[in-house]
């Protein structure tokens, strides 16, 4: 079995995966200090206080480096794929959506929780 060098899976995921990984890594080790507008996971949620916003740079940054490491593997698996070029590329976005989204929605649920929590204790 040779490899697909040619594959749209390997080439969306694996290069924007890496690009990804790479500047999430950077933002791991330099996270924003303060609330801002240019810099850092920022949402409705992140922005309400300080502690949001602390909490939401570690806890994003940490599921975007995982989805994005798992991005560039399922990239790599497409090295051994031969499918169509139009389900490669709709394949290879679907991944790409679901490695930068999913780790939003599981940042916002956790400080809806958070908030939740912190309005149950007062």
């Amino acid at each position: 079995m040779s490899l697909n060098w040619d594959s749209h899976i390997y080439a969306i995921d694996t290069l924007t995966g890496g690009l990804c990984f790479i500047v999430f890594v950077i933002a791991y080790l330099f996270p924003p200090k303060s609330i801002n507008s240019t810099y850092g996971y920022r949402s409705r949620r992140s922005m309400e206080s300080q502690k949001n916003w602390d909490f939401s740079q570690k806890y994003s940054t940490k599921r975007m480096l995982l989805s994005t490491a798992l991005l560039v593997l399922t990239g790599l698996l497409g090295l051994f794929v031969d499918l169509s070029e139009g389900l490669e590329v709709t394949v290879g976005i679907l991944l790409l959506l679901i490695a930068l989204f999913y780790p939003i929605y599981l940042t916002e649920k956790a400080l809806k929780r958070i908030n939740h929590e912190a309005s149950n204790s007062d």
